[in-house]
């Protein structure tokens, strides 16, 4: 009930929820890598996308999709670029500006390629890549309707404390002591260090999985469902998410491998000799060609940036780019990867989520994957240029 009506309050404002909660979760991919955190909004977000005429590849699209397409233009986020920029001997600030550009670009292009698409869906359902089955189809006839019942005070309760969740679990997530540039001396050591603001919570799986338990006995208590039927819901939810958790554990133990037989260590031996000697600008497209097979191997993320940022790095002294515009290429090509990357366990689980096949992401993402490519090398180029 609480869908068909947020469904029928929207009802002539799909584009302008598709752009507010892409640029959202777009901006928190940015700032702190957001990704994990994403998959508690399938269970709401996919039946209210449906709700207003649009199909689960929509709402892949924006849930996951956007955030990626933000780390694409990582600005200030600790775990990308904080680690790479210390790695690399230069200031997380450095570089700021072209990955704002990146960012910003990036993001507009995929909010147009997405509301284009979401456009087609909604005119013309036969158009959907992922067609409608019987629950979408009822989902779409309630959001629909102009005869819904009123919602009680205990249906408000409800949908209240399922906001206050969300808000929570983003608030309780971000880094604010590191996005704030909050730091203080170290008395024995007289080096700058973090420091933690006594409000930021710092949390992370093992708390929001207790705040989503928590949350859901609290729901079930307020909505009067009963012992058996709450636990019944709460099972049905965990079974939802049991074959992504499978999906999770499975990519991340193809990472394990290839770190634990040394092939990591091959590849980047042999990174190094493709992009040393080479002028400012084939430098540069030659390590976001590289970028990609090492992407692959050691991931962009914090890890992947302290292993290979310290070879990397000086190399681009060499070639008279900038290490921070090295920096940047390699967590821009990597982020991108990482949208159709089959070891990339968030995605899989997004996708298992969603309920969207691979081969049918793909088929989405085709174009869109092409722009963006294009987007980030002609950027790129630019930054060296200036």
């Amino acid at each position: 009930l609480g869908i068909s009506r947020l469904a029928h309050r929207f009802s002539t404002r799909g584009p302008a929820l598709i752009v507010v909660l892409s640029v959202l979760f777009g901006f928190l991919g940015s700032v702190m890598s957001w990704s994990d955190e994403s998959l508690g909004f399938y269970a709401l977000l996919v039946p209210l996308l449906l709700a207003l005429g649009y199909d689960r590849m929509t709402a892949v699209a924006v849930i996951t999709v956007a955030p990626f397409v933000g780390a694409i233009g990582s600005t200030i986020t600790p775990f990308r670029i904080g680690v790479g920029s210390d790695a690399a001997g230069v200031s997380i600030a450095d570089g700021l500006g072209l990955r704002l550009v990146i960012l910003v670009v990036c993001m507009a292009v995929m909010i147009v390629y997405t509301l284009r698409y979401a456009k087609k869906v909604k005119g013309d359902p036969s158009a959907a890549i992922v067609p409608h089955d019987l629950e979408d189809a009822e989902l779409i006839e309630a959001g629909g309707r102009d005869d819904l019942p009123k919602l009680t005070g205990r249906d408000k309760w409800v949908i209240g404390l399922l906001a206050f969740t969300f808000a929570l679990l983003i608030f309780s997530i971000v880094p604010w002591s590191s996005i704030l540039n909050a730091t203080t001396v170290d008395p024995v050591t007289h080096e700058s260090v973090a420091r933690t603001f006594g409000w930021e919570l710092g949390w992370w799986m093992p708390e929001l999985s207790a705040m989503f338990v928590v949350m859901a006995i609290v729901i079930g208590v307020v909505a009067r469902l009963g012992e058996a039927e709450t636990a019944r819901t709460f099972l049905k939810g965990m079974a939802d998410f049991s074959g992504p958790a499978v999906l999770v554990m499975v990519a991340r133990g193809v990472a394990v491998v290839l770190n634990n037989t040394k092939t990591i260590d091959t590849i980047l031996n042999s990174m190094e000799t493709v992009v040393h000697g080479r002028s400012s600008i084939a430098f540069v497209l030659l390590l976001a060609i590289v970028s990609l097979p090492l992407g692959f191997l050691v991931g962009s993320g914090s890890a992947g940036m302290a292993l290979v940022m310290p070879i990397l790095a000086p190399l681009g002294d060499f070639a008279g780019v900038d290490r921070s515009l090295v920096v940047t290429a390699y967590n821009s090509m990597g982020a991108w990867l990482n949208l159709i990357l089959p070891t990339n366990a968030i995605l899989m689980a997004g996708l298992a989520l969603g309920r969207v096949g691979f081969d049918k992401y793909l088929r989405f993402m085709a174009p869109l994957l092409g722009m963006l490519v294009g987007v980030v090398a002609v950027l790129l180029v630019i930054g060296t240029c200036l």
